[in-house]
């Protein structure tokens, strides 16, 4: 699965992926703004992705910046009967860190939750020296929610679908005169092309009935239900 938007490519984390990821979250600079700050091995990514990642309840996304792998985003802990989720994203290259990139990739991410897959709460969780990762989430709408058990450097954000509907009434009116798109995020700017039958199974079976039903035209629309890929 490939979104396509604001000039951004975000291709869902493969297997093929990982190590990419795992060298990037072990640097130094990327350790900081994370609660857990340990070296991550080869075999805990193993275990991460096949546990936490490669699933129906979460959803990852290298994001192509410039035509290279740049920062992962992520939403996870999908709820469908709660219809809340918990995002996150970080960034390695330094023309994104501080840039519209991590704005735009929040709002693909928020409009994915709200408008894609009918959720109507957001959390995310943020380190108290995380001022940037602070000012974004705010900007969108996210205003306190708790303390964090079992932590004294993180609190945990909400944004809810209402709020963040009004926030992006004057927002994306911004965004539009910077990259010519003033839509929210829409099944036109998702491609599952490259998603093979066994990946489809796996990833994009089991939603509920209104949204699967979106996703199985969107599939029957590309004409390929098989990848080598």
């Amino acid at each position: 699965m490939q979104v396509h938007k604001y000039g951004l490519t975000l291709s869902r984390l493969r297997q093929e992926d990982i190590e990419l990821v795992r060298t990037k979250r072990n640097m130094s600079e990327v350790q900081h703004f994370m609660e857990y700050r340990e070296t991550i091995t080869p075999e805990m990514q193993q275990r991460w992705f096949e546990t936490e990642v490669n699933n129906l309840h979460s959803y990852y996304f290298l994001v192509h910046y410039n035509g290279k792998p740049s920062g992962l985003v992520h939403g996870k802990n999908n709820d469908f009967e709660k219809k809340e989720s918990e995002g996150g994203m970080f960034f390695w290259e330094d023309e994104c860190i501080g840039s519209t990139v991590p704005v735009y990739c929040s709002v693909i991410m928020a409009d994915l939750n709200f408008y894609i897959l009918g959720f109507e709460r957001s959390f995310a969780k943020i380190l108290d020296n995380n001022k940037i990762a602070f000012h974004y989430n705010k900007m969108l709408g996210f205003v306190p929610y708790s303390e964090l058990e079992n932590s004294e450097i993180a609190r945990l954000y909400v944004l809810t679908k209402d709020a963040y509907g009004q926030k992006m009434k004057v927002f994306r009116e911004k965004i539009a005169r910077i990259t010519g798109d003033a839509t929210p995020l829409s099944f036109n700017d998702i491609d599952f092309s490259r998603v093979s039958p066994a990946q489809r199974e796996i990833l994009y079976a089991g939603f509920p009935h209104s949204i699967q039903e979106q996703i199985d035209a969107k599939f029957a629309e590309t004409g390929r239900e098989i990848s080598n890929e």
